[in-house]
């Protein structure tokens, strides 16, 4: 395979034109960089970001637990719990999403250097820079563009860097970073280890990272045997996933790559996002024709098509058979850079005309799908609720249903603060014990009856933030029996649910009075 050191004025593979200035690159790098600090600018902390904080906040000791009804491997609460001994503003938090979406741009001009020119690594970084889809997941604080870092990284040091004896060690230490990242990783890393294994050259090298890989993740095979086995972990992702089809899954994470896509594969694609989408696939086609990249050019086209389209396609194999499964939300991230380098690699034989025409395209689309779904990027309810609690001066917060992350996040950055306190209980373990575990009615009573006791333990002024009706009924009923009860929000909408909330402050608890509850 060629690298970085080869000439590339020799083979026809190497036949564009002369490379562009220097100047482009950090200006590109310069307008990716800013679009993504916008993107993760202060805004309002939803269910799984608020959760990740919790998550990582939480004690070393109780972490196993934790992690057995979460979804993903522990690194990026790692990086999160450093940042959070600093600061828990919402922006300071996203820096860790917002350098790696960074670092994904110089990559990717890397690989794509090395993968043809520096006229090609150029491309690569514009696609990559103003895809609505990397600033979107530049600005989550969640551990999503990390993974596609992560991904891009070995991928590059697998497969492309020369066979160095310091490569291995390299390769492992990205390889088992990108595992303890999210599940979505292994299929990949598995598929390209088989590629890998593919080139004679590379095959020594492959076996060591693959045995490293395996020494490495053994200590956390026993937490994603919980993870996999633990019902409250599938069953509460249900109501998101079950009407998506393996087909349905993939054709919408086609679509979220494509010039001007949707945010996240799970955000269905209508309206004007749908014909940008549609419009950007002439441009693909159009790459494919007119590729005229010879032997060489079409044994790295033929990598990149096999490194993109086998893990997306086993993910889909497995939500096909294993429904419901998290997919294809986040799968999209997963390959995002490597298809950013395949359309990279086809755009760049396009004539200057048809270029420039084609990236005009490409920013005119991904600009007004970015204005059309950056009203959807944020997910509102958590900071008017927080401040609708500060304005009441409670000491105590009592949460039904998927609050008490959130709650507790913001009470944290409160002065004075508040204490939260979950219902049903094991809802403060994790958000997915909610609405995957049955609680009969007389079980829901006596959790209220308790909770109850804990408002009146505490000191200070106490309020109840009642959402999702099947756990705040018997709450409001017990609150209706034992005391005087102000409404001061009513049909405050969820983020996540879009169910409506009612917070309430308790008089005297015990007194005779009035109940304003729902």
């Amino acid at each position: 395979m060629l690298h970085a050191t080869d000439n590339p004025g020799n083979g026809s593979f190497h036949s564009a034109p002369a490379n562009p200035s220097p100047f482009w690159f950090p200006v590109i790098l310069l307008a990716g960089t800013l679009l993504r600090t916008l993107a993760a600018w202060p805004s309002e902390v939803w269910l799984d970001e608020a959760n990740g904080i919790l998550l990582a906040s939480s004690p070393f000791s109780a972490w196993a637990d934790v992690l057995a009804l979460d979804s993903s491997p522990p690194l990026y609460y790692l990086v999160l719990r450093v940042f959070a001994t600093l600061s828990l503003s919402s922006f300071w938090l996203r820096i860790p999403s917002l350098l790696a979406g960074v670092l994904t741009l110089v990559l990717v001009h890397q690989v794509c250097t090395v993968l043809h020119s520096r006229r090609c690594g150029l491309l690569a970084t514009a696609l990559l820079a103003f895809s609505p889809l990397h600033v979107f997941y530049s600005g989550e604080l969640r551990m999503y563009s990390l993974l596609g870092l992560l991904a891009l990284g070995f991928w590059y040091l697998l497969l492309l860097r020369p066979s160095l004896p310091r490569y291995p060690f390299a390769t492992t230490l990205c390889g088992l970073g990108l595992c303890l990242t999210h599940h979505y990783a292994l299929p990949f890393v598995a598929v390209s280890l088989a590629l890998a294994l593919c080139l004679s050259e590379r095959r020594r090298s492959a076996l060591l990272v693959a045995l490293g890989l395996a020494i490495g993740y053994l200590p956390f095979a026993t937490i994603l045997s919980d993870q996999l086995v633990n019902p409250d972990h599938i069953a509460w992702i249900r109501p998101f996933w079950e009407d998506y089809p393996g087909g349905v899954a993939l054709f919408r994470s086609l679509q979220a790559f494509l010039p001007g896509g949707s945010l996240p594969s799970y955000v269905p694609l209508s309206g004007l996002p749908a014909q940008a989408a549609v419009l950007g696939l002439p441009m693909l086609f159009m790459g494919l024709a007119l590729f005229t990249g010879g032997r060489a050019g079409l044994s790295r086209l033929a990598l990149l098509t096999a490194s993109v389209g086998l893990p997306l396609s086993a993910l889909v194999f497995v939500s096909y058979v294993f429904r419901p499964i998290y997919l294809a939300g986040r799968s999209d991230v997963l390959v995002l850079p490597l298809f950013v380098c395949l359309l990279a690699l086809l755009y760049v034989r396009l004539p200057r005309t048809f270029l420039i025409l084609a990236l005009g395209l490409y920013l005119l689309l991904g600009g007004l799908q970015g204005w059309n779904s950056w009203p959807r990027w944020s997910k509102p309810g958590n900071a008017e609720l927080a401040a609708s609690i500060r304005t009441a001066a409670c000491d105590t917060v009592l949460c039904s249903g998927l609050s008490y992350a959130a709650m507790t996040y913001y009470g944290r950055l409160s002065t004075p603060g508040w204490e939260t306190l979950a219902f049903p209980p094991e809802i403060a373990d994790h958000p997915g014990n909610f609405a995957s575990s049955a609680w009969p009615l007389e079980k829901l009573g006596d959790a209220a009856r308790r909770a109850l006791l804990d408002l009146e333990a505490a000191k200070g002024r106490s309020c109840v933030l009642l959402s999702h009706a099947s756990y705040a009924v018997p709450l409001a009923g017990a609150l209706q029996r034992r005391g005087s009860v102000t409404v001061v929000r009513e049909d405050l909408r969820s983020s996540l649910q879009r169910e409506p909330f009612s917070l309430l402050v308790l008089g005297e608890l015990g007194s005779s009075g009035n109940s304003g509850g729902p």
